[in-house]
């Protein structure tokens, strides 16, 4: 039985509608308390067999070994590393996050795809160059009688700039392989801005969380820090994620704006996701996935949303495939 409530007041048996964490003070407190849920040695020790190959004492990070462990084994490398930037340990913590943030920022390689748009010829107001726009300039006489050096418009090429939204799936447990995955997408995009491109960052489970706006001023690679600081919990709403990355790309300033999800597709909780997807077109946005499970019905997720939102899927089963997912669908 369903007990009665007054009319208009809230009904506590029904649950609250998915929230959004945008503001930098709700965000730095969420992440705060998540990142207070640190990992002893002895759970790192059960998860990495090679934790006392690169951290022999208490508060040792030694690089030369883990570098050797990355040649060898980068996926297994890079798990340990993301699970070492959350030791209980301080100084392990701190050196991880270090050499985390360092790896996940590397440039792209050369002859690397890179995901940016091709310069186009644009009419420029107070030109530093370029051929004079005679009717660009003359259209400035309907607003004053006189022209000024400020009137004069020029034809120049110029790069389109890029707005990019990451949509990281952090429901269930966020660790090791699936954390560095993150993180690594996450660098790969960072580290492929170039002037005129925006970064937004936005974590989802059951409420989302925008760890990086697409209008802010810190630094990008900050993102990996913030990743970093998440544990993971609670149900998939993936539609009321694509919709709060959507509003970050529709308050992009650039023409072309690419929406990349990483995650299984799968929602347990909230709405259509395909139907959301749908309305990226509408934005000028193309929706992605990069797709981390193979089981059927992740595949069928996966695929649907990326359909619906005029993008690509690509699998990205390892942490080392990060980079090369991500020029997969952005190409």
């Amino acid at each position: 039985m369903t007990p009665e409530t007054a009319s208009g007041a809230p009904n506590p048996f029904s649950p609250s509608p998915p929230r959004v964490l945008e503001h930098p003070d709700e965000v730095g407190a969420e992440r705060q308390r998540q990142a207070a849920r640190t990992t002893s040695r002895a759970e790192l020790t059960l998860r990495h067999p090679s934790l006392d190959r690169v951290s022999r004492d208490v508060g040792d990070l030694e690089e030369a070994a883990l570098g050797d462990l990355l040649r060898e084994d980068p996926d297994e490398a890079m798990a340990l590393l993301a699970d070492l930037a959350r030791a209980t340990d301080v100084r392990l913590r701190a050196a991880a996050r270090r050499l985390a943030r360092s790896i996940a920022l590397r440039p792209p390689s050369a002859g690397a795809a890179t995901p940016n748009g091709r310069p186009r010829l644009t009419t420029l107001p107070q030109p530093d160059g370029g051929d004079l726009d005679l009717d660009a300039t003359l259209g400035r006489l309907d607003a004053t009688p006189y022209l000024r050096g400020e009137d004069l418009h020029v034809r120049d090429w110029r790069r389109r700039g890029t707005a990019y939204v990451l949509l990281v799936d952090v429901s269930g447990s966020v660790a090791g392989a699936r954390l560095a995955t993150a993180v690594l997408a996450a660098g790969a995009l960072a580290s492929r801005l170039r002037p005129g491109d925006e970064l937004a960052v936005v974590a989802f489970a059951r409420d989302a969380l925008v760890l990086r706006a697409i209008d802010a001023a810190a630094p990008p690679g900050d993102v990996v820090d913030a990743l970093l600081d998440l544990r993971g919990h609670g149900t998939t709403d993936v539609a009321h994620g694509l919709t709060v990355g959507l509003r970050q790309a529709a308050r992009a300033r650039s023409p072309r704006r690419e929406v990349v999800v990483l995650g299984d597709g799968v929602a347990t909780a909230g709405g259509d996701a395909s139907g959301v997807a749908s309305d990226a077109g509408r934005l000028g946005a193309r929706i992605h996935v990069l797709a981390v499970d193979d089981a059927d019905e992740a595949r069928t997720a996966c695929r649907a949303i990326a359909a619906a939102g005029g993008g690509r899927v690509a699998p990205l089963r390892r942490p080392s495939d990060a980079a090369d997912a991500l020029a997969t669908v952005l190409a």
